[in-house]
């Protein structure tokens, strides 16, 4: 199935878990991700297309992660363009980068809202 099919499949999806949560939006992703989960095995690029999509349909912003390291003297946080849909993808590129950077001192991850 192609990533526009997807998504207007799971567009419907979506739809009808929000119609069956009674206006709460929160209880409306959680079902319409639930339902999502045989498709984002799938395809997990539609889901992430899909999830932006639909938090803005709903009003929610787009939540991603991002990793920052202090790799000198200055100790200031710093990152680079990568963003993760997840915290545990994020945490996990960090620490990969924190094994692999003999400079890095600390690392963190943050949440960025688009």
């Amino acid at each position: 199935m192609t990533d526009a099919k997807l998504l207007d499949r799971y567009d419907e999806l979506s739809d009808a878990a929000m119609l069956a949560s009674a206006g709460d939006d929160r209880a409306a992703e959680r079902a319409a991700e639930e339902a999502f989960n045989v498709f984002a095995d799938a395809n997990p690029r539609a889901f992430e297309l899909w999830r932006d999509r639909y938090r803005a349909k709903i009003g929610l912003p787009t939540v991603e992660w991002k990793a920052e390291v202090i790799a000198d003297a200055s100790g200031e946080w710093v990152g680079n363009a990568l963003t993760f849909t997840t915290r545990e993808e994020a945490e996990a590129y960090a620490r990969d980068l924190f094994s692999r950077w003999t400079l890095v001192r600390e690392w963190r991850v943050v949440e960025v809202t688009r």
